[in-house]
């Protein structure tokens, strides 16, 4: 008999909430109750951004720890970028995605305008959309995810 690697039938405990859940053999799942994706990687790499999830483990504790979504900030965007190499949030009308390309970031507003910016402290200090800082906007970003 052929196993349903999909079958959510092992218990495990969530790194942030401390909540038990089920899982299936692949966990593809983040935890039902906080949205946190448990990952080994995760655990052992506790204040890096480490793809499936947009902030550290600590961060996540803590943020959960204070009520807080667990939302990452622009910086967090970013060392997920570094991680991953593509990243997309889309602001207003705007949906933007991000590369890292030969050490740059490649910022495509999803217009005809691309801007590549010489890594993260640059990108933060220059980028904008229609005129406006990223970083002062990020608060009001919606779906930062990984592509």
């Amino acid at each position: 008999m052929e196993k349903n690697y999909l079958e959510k039938n092992i218990e495990t405990k969530c790194a942030v909430c401390g909540k038990k859940y089920k899982i299936a053999k692949l966990n593809l799942d983040p935890c039902p109750n906080c949205g946190w994706y448990n990952d080994l990687m995760c655990e052992e790499h506790e204040n890096e951004v480490i793809y499936r999830n947009l902030v550290s483990l600590n961060k996540a504790k803590k943020l959960f720890a204070e009520g807080k979504p667990l939302r990452p900030s622009l910086e967090d965007f970013l060392d997920a970028l570094n991680f991953y190499g593509e990243m997309e949030f889309t602001f207003t009308t705007f949906h933007c995605a991000l590369f890292r390309t030969n050490g740059q970031i490649e910022f495509d507003l999803g217009t005809d305008e691309t801007v590549f910016f010489n890594g993260k402290e640059d990108f933060i200090k220059n980028a904008k959309i229609n005129g406006v800082y990223v970083r002062d906007i990020w608060d009001q970003v919606e779906n930062p995810s990984y592509m």
